[in-house]
């Protein structure tokens, strides 16, 4: 007979179906019972059990004919049992364990069971698995010596196998609402990942993603306490809290699991605080913790920190969906505090554009109130300086030069006060103006026609080239006018007389563009980088004797670049400049509306090649 060996009743594998099987410490069960009380009746014992063996005690899943107290704890130490013996021997594939007489039997002769359950005559059928693994005992027990008859034995060992395929029937149910337990939990955890997706997906709000946040994580972990900890300058910052946790004070990155979690950047779970020396002291009540470090694209946002007094709470299960939806977490939290800040900002662009409007405000009425208080002296001025020079008796010739001077000087500075109040239009004509469709032919003519008196006086060739189809854009036609006419306004000034100035518009690669060009003296190379700068005027021998304020082009640069343009110039000294622009053609949509119904589609513009009729004195560029 072998003596039991405590490696046998410790075996994992043995523990572990032990416990899957989900039997003990349960209650009685009718099917076991029977089984009990047929073994009782049968063999005419007065004590039968079904016993299975832990690792340190043995449990009754059925017992008939106990006395108390055994009856009602159903279960006894090791030292008062005779089943881990018959245990022993379904491992090592002995068969029944058969006891006459305990007390003289080597194996249980000292054993408490003889003396507190009476236990005299045993028979005990190992409960083996078809898995091969022996969790227990049927047995018979007597208070008296007893030889067991062989028809009793095979009876036990058939009543024993209905015990056996009642353990392995609970075991089969057990997996079967443990599948199901896992499956009711992985749908929950799919729709609650969901709603997560949806409710982060649905809001930029920082304060509804933490509030979605520890919902979820709360409902998933049991967790009772807990907080999200945002990282703000190399600190952490409470954002989100339920209960007390580690509300007031969070601790440094360094401190604690929390700190372990986040130089790590690992999850971290720890069932029992109490023994975990990098833990702090917890609150009263907690003592089980997961640390989840919110990480977005490398970068640390934060942590989700969960805690609870009851540690069984925390299973594997829950602590995987918990890092599974981290980096969601954290991606949401990351982008509503970068939403945030973007909505600082604006609101702060917003302020200071409303500053700068007022300033501008505040500038025009300074200007217009400038311009208009000085043009009552200038015209003072010139009044008088005008009726000097046409009565100039009792006049040197020396102060009627000095009164020619300033004659002209208020000119200049009439001229100046018109050029700025022209800035100021166009600045109001922008703000105020809706963008219409329009020939730009019609413009070009329109300003070419007023300057024909001009051109005449001065025996210029003034030629104008126009395509024949039209020339469609979209803009402010007052404010296109006003360039032009400073183009070819400066055109005419800067010709001499008898000299030749042609204006062009045509269709090149797509777009609009429009070219005057002139026999002017032509720009020094070292000036035309700043020929557009306000207040700016090319210098040369030939212009010092012209009047001009340095506005015109800067003026016509700001109102091309308003409609989408770009300037162009091409200017050589001592032989002539063109000046023009580039503007993008009408919409196709904007085209039919402002032709009419029953007008021909609008066809992509084709480049339309002009000969002038004089041959232009530069080649265009």
């Amino acid at each position: 007979m072998p003596n039991t060996d405590p490696a046998i009743l410790q075996k994992p594998t043995r523990l572990a179906l032990l416990r899957d099987l989900d039997v003990l410490d349960t209650p009685a069960e009718a099917a076991f019972d029977r089984l009990t009380r047929m073994v009782r009746q049968i063999l005419g014992v007065p004590v039968s059990l079904v016993s299975l063996v832990d690792a340190d005690r043995q449990f009754f899943k059925s017992q008939c004919g106990l006395p108390e107290p055994w009856a009602t704890e159903r279960q006894t130490l090791l030292s008062h049992s005779f089943c881990q013996h018959t245990v022993a021997n379904g491992a090592a594939g002995a068969g029944p364990l058969l006891i006459e007489d305990a007390r003289l039997h080597p194996l249980v002769h000292d054993n408490l069971a003889i003396r507190d359950l009476k236990v005299i005559a045993y028979a005990g059928i190992p409960l083996t698995t078809s898995s091969g693994q022996t969790l227990g005992s049927l047995c018979a027990i007597d208070h008296q010596p007893r030889q067991w008859a062989d028809a009793e034995i095979a009876l036990l060992s058939d009543l024993g196998q209905s015990v056996i395929t009642e353990l392995e029937l609970r075991g089969e149910l057990n997996k079967r609402r443990r599948a199901e337990s896992a499956l009711r939990e992985h749908v929950e955890q799919l729709t609650l990942m969901r709603r997560l997706e949806g409710e982060l997906s649905a809001t930029l709000d920082v304060d509804a993603v933490l509030a979605t946040t520890m919902d979820i994580a709360l409902r998933i972990s049991g967790a009772e306490y807990g907080f999200v900890g945002l990282l703000e300058q190399d600190e952490l910052t409470l954002a989100q809290r339920v209960g007390p946790s580690h509300c007031d004070h969070l601790p440094a990155l360094n401190d604690g699991l929390i700190g372990r979690a986040l130089r790590r950047r690992q999850p971290e779970l720890m069932r029992n605080l109490k023994i975990h020396n990098d833990c702090l002291s917890p609150p009263p009540g907690v003592t089980a913790q997961i640390v989840i470090p919110l990480i977005n694209r490398g970068a640390l946002v934060g942590v989700l920190n969960l805690e609870t007094g009851q540690p069984e709470r925390f299973t594997e299960a829950a602590f995987d969906f918990l890092k599974l939806i981290a980096g969601r977490i954290a991606a949401a939290l990351d982008n509503a505090r970068l939403y945030r800040l973007t909505q600082h900002q604006v609101d702060e662009l917003q302020g200071l554009y409303q500053r700068v409007r007022e300033l501008e405000q505040l500038k025009t009425d300074m200007v217009q109130v400038a311009s208009h208080d000085l043009k009552n002296p200038l015209a003072v001025v010139r009044g008088m300086s005008e009726l000097l020079i046409h009565y100039p008796d009792n006049l040197s010739a020396d102060q009627l030069e000095q009164i020619q001077a300033i004659h002209d000087s208020s000119l200049q500075m009439q001229a100046i006060i018109t050029e700025i109040l022209s800035l100021e239009r166009i600045e109001a004509m922008h703000e105020n103006s809706q963008s219409t469709c329009f020939d730009l032919r019609d413009v070009v003519a329109e300003v070419y026609k007023a300057y024909e008196p001009e051109a005449r006086r001065r025996r210029l060739t003034y030629r104008l080239m126009l395509p024949e189809i039209p020339a469609l854009m979209e803009g402010d036609p007052a404010q296109l006018r006003e360039a032009l006419g400073n183009l070819i306004g400066n055109a005419l000034k800067y010709t001499p007389d008898a000299g030749m100035v042609f204006s062009r518009l045509r269709i090149h690669e797509g777009r609009l563009r429009f070219e005057v060009e002139d026999t002017g003296p032509g720009i020094p190379a070292d000036q035309q980088g700043r020929l557009f700068e306000p207040f700016f005027r090319a210098e040369s021998v030939e212009t010092r004797g012209i009047a001009g304020t340095g506005l015109g082009l800067h003026l016509v640069k700001r109102i091309v670049l308003r409609h989408n343009g770009h300037i162009r110039f091409r200017s050589e000294y001592g032989r002539g400049s063109i000046f023009g622009f580039d503007v993008p053609p009408a919409s196709l949509g904007a085209a039919r509306q402002h032709q009419g119904p029953g007008a021909p589609d609008a066809e992509p513009l084709e480049e339309i090649q002009l000969t002038p009729t004089e041959t232009p004195v530069m080649p265009p560029p």
